[in-house]
């Protein structure tokens, strides 16, 4: 391969070329002009400059498909924290609850034994523990998809892209 003025690239610089080329086409499209105008402005051919968008949004769907993987990998130890700490203090106001009030020393040792431990606790930390659940449950995608209404129309069901009778 040769460069503008007729001599011989090496491999390397013409990976170079490229990658600056496909950078400029970018940035271009990002500004929203149109292949034909970049390619005039880069000096390529129509076809060049498609396929370098082809390439560039390639490696924009990969990037952001490992992008979603990490996020969702924070996210989902996140809710695991989370959950922990809504059952630490589930655990503990269940044991608030269980507490007597008087001296445990001065109660005889077989009303100790006797006393009923319900394992009552704040039903607020449980619902904590169900919301985390359900957000796990959904960034992992594992709630059933929901069936659109009858009166749907097919374009919504098509681009749902779900056979809604097989559900």
């Amino acid at each position: 391969m040769t460069g503008r003025l007729g001599h011989p690239l090496s491999n390397n610089q013409d990976k170079q070329r490229i990658a600056l080329r496909r950078e400029q086409v970018a940035q271009l499209s990002l500004l929203g002009h149109e292949v034909q105008s970049i390619a005039s402005r880069l000096g390529a051919t129509r076809q060049t400059i498609a396929r370098d968008l082809e390439v560039i949004r390639g490696e924009w769907l990969a990037s952001a498909g490992e992008n979603l993987d990490t996020l969702k990998a924070r996210e989902l130890a996140r809710l695991d924290s989370l959950e922990r700490e809504y059952w630490a203090a589930w655990d503990r106001s269940v044991a608030a609850h269980n507490h007597s009030p008087d001296d445990p020393q001065e109660e005889p040792e077989s009303r100790r034994r006797a006393a009923p431990k319900d394992p009552v606790g704040d039903p607020r930390f449980l619902d904590g523990v169900e919301w985390c659940i359900d957000r796990r449950c959904k960034l992992l995608g594992l709630d059933s998809p929901k069936k659109p209404d009858a009166g749907a129309s097919d374009s919504i069901k098509f681009v749902a892209g779900i056979n809604w009778d097989d559900v």
